[in-house]
């Protein structure tokens, strides 16, 4: 709840750091922020406590608040798909349909901001957002990589890259083009003689 974190730094006087991303793994014991206090500030059981209140731990990863586990679900549905056993380039073609849906939405908004500041415009909270770059890489890399030989897939990233670039905020341009780099040229109009 960054709302409620930013609510408790500004009450109490200090910066909250969050240490994990959204859906990143925590082992037992393990550290999600780190609250530094101030000179007039005090680390109070109180505000310990309200920093864990704000603070949901599940044993599961849930597509709520965490979009690129939805992501990686899709990408392993697609890379069982693209595997020699199974060879159904058909189904990792609907998953990047799926993907491109998502990131279509994704392409056009802003990242979050990673530093949050109160009304007086003291930093409060820092923390690592799930960028776009982040859920690109994600949605494109494997299928990538396990679909180059594909007659299919390559196109199908290419595709979905391309009506990305068309809709997405400009500063989200660098990180489509990085992307697009993970993909396997396309060869279709070559000669067989230029191959």
């Amino acid at each position: 709840d960054l709302d409620g974190l930013l609510r408790i730094a500004a009450e109490h006087d200090v910066l909250i750091e969050v240490v994990r991303q959204m859906g990143e793994f925590l082992p037992e014991g393990g550290r999600v922020a780190v609250v530094r206090a101030g000179s007039h500030a005090a680390l109070t059981d109180e505000l310990v406590e309200d920093v864990g209140k704000a603070v949901v731990l599940a044993r599961e990863r849930g597509v709520g608040q965490d979009p690129a586990f939805g992501l990686r679900k899709l990408v392993d549905i697609a890379e069982r798909a693209l595997s020699p056993a199974v060879n159904d380039p058909t189904t990792a073609s609907q998953v990047v349909d799926a993907e491109h849906r998502a990131l279509r939405l994704a392409v056009q908004r802003y990242d979050p901001p990673a530093r949050l500041v109160d009304d007086e415009g003291r930093l409060r909270v820092v923390h690592r957002p799930q960028t776009v770059a982040d859920l690109l890489q994600l949605a494109v890399r494997e299928i990538a990589h396990w679909g180059r030989d594909s007659l299919q897939i390559p196109v199908r990233l290419r595709a979905m890259l391309d009506d990305l670039d068309e809709v997405a905020l400009p500063r989200h341009r660098p990180a489509l083009a990085a992307v697009r780099r993970e993909i396997p040229p396309d060869h279709s109009e070559e000669s067989p003689r230029d191959r």
